[in-house]
């Protein structure tokens, strides 16, 4: 079976959940509107990095596939 057909509680956890799993159950009630802003910008870094990384990775992998191809006529 793919991960892709499986509930999102049966599948594995990716890499680093454990700390993003703190961040999306952490209590914002003690930080002021200018904290919060911090760190929506930095999230919204973070999203720019894994999407930047998870593009390269594809590239690679296109990349890849291309060079071992074998095509025929």
């Amino acid at each position: 079976m793919i991960d892709d057909d499986l509930p999102m509680s049966l599948r594995p956890s990716p890499k680093g959940a454990a700390a993003l799993n703190g961040l999306l159950h952490e209590d914002l009630d003690p930080y002021s509107v200018d904290d919060l802003k911090e760190r929506i910008e930095m999230l919204e870094g973070e999203v720019r990095r894994v999407t930047e990384a998870m593009e390269k990775k594809k590239n690679r992998l296109s990349e890849a596939s291309a060079l071992f191809s074998f095509k025929t006529s």
